[in-house]
């Protein structure tokens, strides 16, 4: 009887690790979750993931708040092994007094490397800027995949 759980239980993994895993292609950031890693979707062998974190800069600069957005590689190949993340159509949305997105910045693709001997991890993507101190921001994107 043991033998018979064990192998269901095997079996009921094995079915998970070839699930297809789908993201929610976007990721909206506000001031409760500034300064905060965001898991962009489910992450398993041989899916595509990333973290994004949103710093902002609670002094303004000439009148501007800042806030800079930051990528980290959650990528793994099929073996276990950490991968580059690579992400397609990338947006970057900020959004106004009622709730519109109002685009700010856009990459065709972005390869976010992993965590090295050379590189800390911290994948700079740029910035937006507002009069708001609680400006919200939306990152969209098509696809992300092991690379």
């Amino acid at each position: 009887m043991k033998n018979i759980i064990i192998k269901i239980i095997t079996l009921f993994f094995v079915f998970l690790s070839f699930t297809d895993i789908k993201s929610q292609n976007f990721i909206t950031i506000g001031s409760e979750n500034y300064n905060q890693w965001i898991l962009s979707n489910n992450t398993c062998y041989g899916c595509g993931s990333f973290y994004v974190m949103v710093v902002n800069n609670p002094t303004p600069v000439k009148g501007y708040y800042y806030y800079d957005i930051y990528f980290w590689s959650n990528s793994f190949y099929a073996n276990g092994y950490a991968a580059n993340s690579y992400i397609k159509f990338i947006d970057v949305y900020g959004t106004d007094y009622k709730g519109n997105n109002i685009p700010v910045l856009n990459f065709q693709y972005v390869v976010v490397p992993p965590k090295s001997y050379t590189f800390n991890g911290y994948f700079y993507l740029g910035y937006v800027y507002s009069l708001s101190s609680t400006q919200r921001i939306q990152i969209t994107w098509s696809t992300v995949n092991p690379w």
